[in-house]
This record gives structure tokens, sequence and C-alpha cells, in this order.
């Protein structure tokens, strides 16, 4: 009995829904990606995991680690991008106020200041570092606190508006 005979028999997939399969599971279940990369529907490719969902799961199992690590990978390629592009347009709006041809100087470094929180957030995201961090202190050690950054200024506004 020829193989692919067989295989239809036992119900399972020829080569080419393995190789879609595999494909899929290399980009992670995009359906999107697996058919653009193999010219194939993606309604195909989901009829093919819906039928054979025991061996895409063995496939993406095996291939689990190499996924997460181009996966990684392009997320800190893409974070780098949009930092390279947040960079670009906070150099561009430096030039742009230093002509003064900026309407709203502080509007604009308010949004500056945004496009790098997030980029600085996004990088150590990427590196799997913490990107808030949450600290419980009482009103009474946050007065303290101001009251002591607040050292250096005029008498007139040192406890303005500061419970006592």
């Amino acid at each position: 009995m020829p193989a692919e005979l067989e295989r239809k028999q036992a119900n399972q997939p020829g080569t080419e829904t393995l190789e879609a399969l595999t494909c899929l599971a290399h980009f992670g279940g995009s359906f999107t990606r697996a058919s653009a990369e193999l010219d194939i529907p993606t309604s195909t490719l989901f009829d093919w995991k819906a039928k054979y969902p025991d061996v895409y799961t063995g496939i993406a199992q095996r291939l689990a680690g190499q996924t997460i690590a181009r996966t990684t990978t392009e997320s800190r390629e893409l974070t780098l991008n949009a930092f390279k592009a947040a960079s670009e347009s906070v150099d561009e709006y430096r030039i742009k106020l230093e002509a003064k041809e900026i309407k709203d100087p502080a509007g604009g470094g308010l949004r500056m200041a945004t496009i790098g929180g997030i980029a600085y957030d996004k990088t150590a995201l990427a590196d799997s570092r913490p990107t808030s961090i949450n600290v419980q202190v009482s009103p009474k050690e946050l007065v303290e606190s101001l009251r002591k950054r607040l050292s250096h200024a005029p008498e007139s506004v040192k406890d303005e508006g500061l419970p006592q």
C-alpha cells in the first residue's frame, strides 16, 4: 500500500500539511504570517490545524524554545526601531524648538518626555527588567520627603499646602 494512502487511512497529515503546520508553529500560531510565507490561504491552515490538533501541538511544543527566542529577538528589534524613531523625533523637535518654530513648547516637551518614558519602559520590558516600582509610603513620610526637597525653596512656598 502506498505511504500516502496509509497516512490518509490513519488520519495522518501528508507532507505538505506537515510542512504547513510546522511553519504555523514556527510563527507562533500566526495564520497570517504562515499563510504569507507558504502562499496558502489562512482558511486552509486553520482547517489543517483543526483537523490535526495533536500533530500541531507536538510540533509547537518541539519548536517552543526557538519560537520564544525568535519572538524575543523580534520584540527587541521592534523596541529599538521605535526608540530610534522616537529619538529622531526628539532631535527634530529640539531643532524646531531652538528655531522658535514650536507654538506650544511645554506641551511638546511633555510629549517628548512621554516618548522617552515609553521607550525606556519598552526597553526595560524587553530586557526582563521591572517596568514599574511600587513602594508603600505613609502620608507622613511623603510630607517629610517633600519638606526636605523643598528646603532650598523660598520660605513663602516651603510649607504652602503641606499638612502640619
